[in-house]
């Protein structure tokens, strides 16, 4: 069986280092973002998974551009994937409190006499399940497809309805248009996996919820002092834990700030 790369979308990667350039901010998320390494105990029910995660071959670590991070959502399982497309894709995933699960290259879909990798299983609150296959080089929109990927994207897509696969494409260009969306992830990552290590969290936890229902709306310098008992690395840590869980929204843009407003959730 032929496993190909086509310009659609490739399927398994082939030996072309990823462009770090692409996005100054995603350069070093391995080393900073992957610094917590204990396993992480959250409130997302973990469960069977029904698929798990190819490991990638020493080949393609060698040759392609490897990110990885503990995922506090997987209950600090090693999240590791190939490019800055994924690496995003992985950090969205993480942090959109929709998403209760999800895999990095969990099967091959075959179409035809070819094989394509798929980048992502994910699971929503609702019980919806995805696959998701990160389209390189396209901005989702602004061009136009040709002929070729046309056919490409409707073979991938009659393939996965014969497979009953629920196969959604992402484009590789929107996911780096998202730098500040990504960065935030890749900032409060640290403070997620720190926050399951706090003897404090749960009472933390309970103080801004209720500050919160007090006040409708805080900026974090208000929680921040109205919890002065508490050290503010561990206030940041579990406001950071909320945002993860999505009992709290923010209006925070690429990072937490003494300004941000904080809310709970509606």
């Amino acid at each position: 069986m032929e496993t190909v790369s086509i310009p659609f979308g490739p399927a398994i990667r082939t030996d072309q280092r990823g462009n770090a350039s692409k996005d100054l901010i995603m350069n070093d998320i391995s080393s900073a973002a992957g610094r917590a390494v204990a396993r992480i105990g959250v409130r997302y029910p973990l469960g069977d998974r029904p698929y798990s995660a190819r490991e990638l071959t020493l080949p393609e670590v060698r040759a392609g551009d490897i990110h990885s991070f503990c995922s506090p959502k997987e209950g600090g399982r090693l999240v590791r994937v190939d490019g800055l497309a994924r690496i995003a894709q992985a950090l969205l995933l993480e942090f959109n409190p929709d998403i209760t699960a999800y895999t990095p290259r969990p099967r091959l879909l075959k179409v035809g006499d070819a094989s394509y990798e798929l980048c992502y299983w994910c699971r929503l609150r609702s019980g919806e399940e995805r696959m998701l296959l990160v389209v390189p080089g396209t901005v989702h929109g602004a061009q136009r497809a040709t002929r070729r990927q046309h056919r490409e994207a409707e073979a991938l897509l009659d393939a996965a309805r014969a497979a009953h696969l629920p196969l959604q494409f992402v484009h590789e260009a929107d996911l780096l248009a998202q730098p500040e969306r990504v960065a935030l992830a890749y900032r409060l990552l640290p403070d997620v996996q720190t926050a399951a290590r706090l003897a404090n969290r749960g009472l933390l936890e309970d103080e801004i919820v209720a500050l919160c229902r007090r006040h409708d709306r805080l900026r974090f310098a208000q929680i921040s002092s109205a919890l002065g008992n508490y050290a503010l690395p561990d206030v940041q840590c579990v406001v950071a834990y909320l945002l993860h869980t999505g009992a709290l929204v923010s209006d925070a843009s690429d990072r937490l700030l003494r300004s941000t407003i904080l809310e709970l959730a509606p």
